[in-house]
């Protein structure tokens, strides 16, 4: 996927919507704890066979914070290691692309 323009780590307050992708996870992913890491606020850490070491959900929002109709990015880590990419217009409609 090709981000272009100056894009930068959000907060979920600075992104439309963030609920549509929990709500989107299913029954599993809205019982488990949510983060948002956003360039100051934490890390995501593995164990030894690539599974998160706390069972959460951690998502990292992406996009220019002066330009909302460039849209948004999200790549959410589940418990088990496994990446999800989702896209958003500037009207938070999330849709996953892979």
């Amino acid at each position: 996927m090709i981000v272009g323009g100056t894009f930068t780590l959000l907060s979920a307050g600075a992104v439309p919507n963030p609920a549509g992708i929990i709500s989107a996870l299913g029954p599993g992913g809205g019982s488990l704890p949510y983060a948002v890491v956003s360039g100051a606020n934490g890390s995501i850490t593995y164990d030894q066979r690539g599974v998160i070491d706390t069972l959460s959900i951690y998502a990292l929002y992406i996009g220019n914070p002066n330009d909302p109709n460039a849209g948004y990015r999200a790549i959410v880590t589940m418990p088990s290691g496994a990446v999800q990419v989702w896209t958003a217009t500037s009207a938070g409609n999330w849709q996953r692309v892979s």
